[in-house]
């Protein structure tokens, strides 16, 4: 008798802790189960999304888009190329001129692409032929430049479409002691453009509501698990691709 009431004893002892256990179980699946409803629905959406916009932004409305944005980004090259120059403690960066790796990898300057807080970007060719961006960070700073490249890492991993890194290396000539990342290319526009230069790029409300809306249920689905990893997703680093797919460019 003593035994069964001891062992009577240790199960009601032993069935809060079951409860908790089984509750935190199902808590988890709730999430995960939120999550991929999420995924679901922000597939079939950007499905129909790619569907308008092939509709809407045909071949030849895309390259007279791409002309438009093409003039924006050399007038802002021209307005901030002496703040690059001072960051880089160079002549002046332009298009055309060669950047060299320490591994002995050639890149030529194609375009400029855009500034951020702690970079610029170019669209850069190598030796081969083939397009990357490049980015170029103010002074070389290990700790953002392996923050950045871990960002881009766990926020592929947690299946936020991004650009794919590609290597980083730090500059033999032309630009002393600069950290540079290497990233895919992809042609497009960042919704800060299209949105801020709705007008300018003959833009209708209705095609402009349609962008905006994109963006804003990209950012919904993703932007809380984008922070967690100390990343985040705004206009300015979200980019619509000639396709029409929605893809965060930097981590930050």
């Amino acid at each position: 008798m003593k035994f069964a009431f001891i062992r009577l004893l240790l199960i009601f002892s032993f069935l809060p802790l079951s409860i908790q256990a089984g509750q935190c179980t199902f808590g988890l699946q709730r999430v995960a189960e939120s999550i991929n409803s999420k995924k679901m629905k922000s597939s079939q959406a950007n499905s129909r999304f790619q569907d308008w916009f092939k509709q809407t932004f045909p071949k030849d409305r895309i390259i007279a888009l791409q002309r438009k944005r093409d003039e924006l980004r050399i007038k802002r090259m021209a307005q901030v190329k002496r703040n690059i120059a001072n960051k880089l403690r160079k002549g002046m960066l332009d298009i055309g001129e060669t950047v060299t790796s320490d591994r002995n990898q050639t890149f030529t300057i194609i375009a400029y692409l855009g500034s951020g807080g702690e970079a610029d970007v170019f669209k850069v060719q190598d030796e081969s032929g083939q397009v990357f961006s490049m980015k170029i960070f103010e002074r070389r700073s290990p700790e953002k430049a392996h923050l950045s490249i871990q960002q881009f890492n766990e926020m592929r991993n947690s299946g936020i479409p991004c650009v794919d890194f590609e290597e980083s290396f730090i500059v033999k000539s032309n630009i002393k002691n600069v950290e540079i990342h290497i990233l895919e290319y992809l042609d497009g526009f960042t919704f800060w453009e299209l949105i801020e230069n709705a007008d300018y790029y003959g833009l209708s409300p209705e095609e402009l509501a349609r962008i905006k809306s994109l963006f804003a249920e990209f950012s919904d689905n993703y932007d809380r698990i984008a922070r967690v990893l100390g990343a985040e997703i705004f206009e300015g680093n979200t980019l619509l691709t000639i396709d029409g797919k929605a893809v965060v460019i930097d981590p930050r």
